[in-house]
């Protein structure tokens, strides 16, 4: 990392972030956000660094995840919340 900090538009709407965790190799970030004024829709996002594209993307509805976060090999980004979900 050059220390410089390069800022790109993770949507086209306005959201609340909720949290940020780049992947352990800093190939990703991953975003929990939402928009909590309208009904709460969250999302978690993976976004490609280089490309500064989004990779994947699932929405949790009105539940808000208790946490997220890549595994320390980078192959899984786990997080919970009442239904629980692995993504690999």
């Amino acid at each position: 990392i050059s220390g410089e900090i390069k800022l790109f538009q993770l949507n086209d709407t306005p959201l609340t972030i909720q949290s940020l965790e780049f992947s352990p190799d800093d190939k990703y970030l991953s975003a929990l956000s939402g928009k909590p004024n309208e009904d709460s829709n969250w999302s978690l996002q993976i976004w490609e660094i280089s490309t500064r594209k989004k990779s994947f993307e699932i929405n949790f509805g009105a539940e808000l995840p208790d946490f997220f976060s890549y595994s320390q090999d980078g192959k899984y980004l786990l997080t919970s919340e009442n239904e629980r979900k692995t993504f690999k």
